[in-house]
């Protein structure tokens, strides 16, 4: 590692490692939290360290509970991945870019470097969110026909972290104005579309399809370039 690139990573890490902490604790927390509250929904109790209080779980009932609480984790990675990338150039904005013009490298590996730092520094909550899932997996009883996926969680929770943190990054090199106003009205967006839409299916028989419906299946649905959000995000599947 160059003394270039060292300097650049010790300045997105001062600038974003107060940020880290709340998502760190998300990360550790919520997946131990969405298996607890699933078991509960699901009518039982699979506590691995109180065996006689475990009592049994049908494997659809955990997964239907599973599938609506984990809704939450895509939009923790994207919330990670986004809050990095504004993190790499709020310094810069801060300064006017003055401290990037002072170093003797030229813009465009500047840029590279900040995108491999922040890329870097993604790895702190992908750990922590590691931790979290096996916590969650190995504090209970799973049972037969089950099984858990922490490392595959654990996988897709990078990969979704990284888009959202590239596209941002490449946003964010603009305004940070800019890019919270897309960033916060795509969520707000998409929230809206993925509540919304099935309620007035479910309660008033309305299957309502509009131009922004079809781009909403056209970018998480394969091959969309966001297709890692709408998989399945459940720690203990078949």
């Amino acid at each position: 590692m160059t003394r270039a690139m060292t300097e650049v990573l010790r300045t997105q890490w001062l600038a974003s490692r107060w940020l880290l902490v709340p998502i760190v604790l998300l990360c550790i927390g919520l997946p131990q939290a969405v298996v607890r509250l699933a078991t509960r929904y699901a009518g039982g109790s699979l506590d691995r360290l109180n065996p006689g209080m475990t009592s049994e779980i049908g494997p659809p009932l955990l997964i239907g509970a599973l599938e609506g609480l984990s809704a939450i984790f895509p939009f923790l990675a994207a919330i990670t991945g986004a809050a990095i990338a504004l993190a790499a150039w709020n310094w810069d904005h801060r300064t006017n870019h003055v401290y990037a013009l002072a170093l003797p490298v030229p813009r465009s590996r500047y840029a590279l470097m900040k995108l491999w730092a922040g890329a870097l520094i993604l790895l702190v909550p992908t750990l922590a969110i590691w931790i979290g899932a096996w916590l969650a997996t190995a504090g209970v009883m799973i049972p037969d026909g089950l099984r858990a996926y922490p490392l595959a969680f654990t996988a897709r929770f990078l990969l979704a972290a990284l888009l959202i943190y590239a596209t941002m990054f490449a946003l964010a090199a603009g305004t940070i104005r800019t890019t919270l106003v897309i960033f916060i009205g795509s969520v707000l967006l998409l929230m809206v579309m993925g509540v919304g839409l099935p309620l007035l299916h479910d309660h008033l028989g309305v299957d309502l399809i509009t131009p922004l419906q079809t781009a909403w299946y056209t970018m998480l649905g394969w091959p969309g370039p966001f297709e890692v959000f709408g998989g399945s995000w459940l720690l203990i599947d078949v």
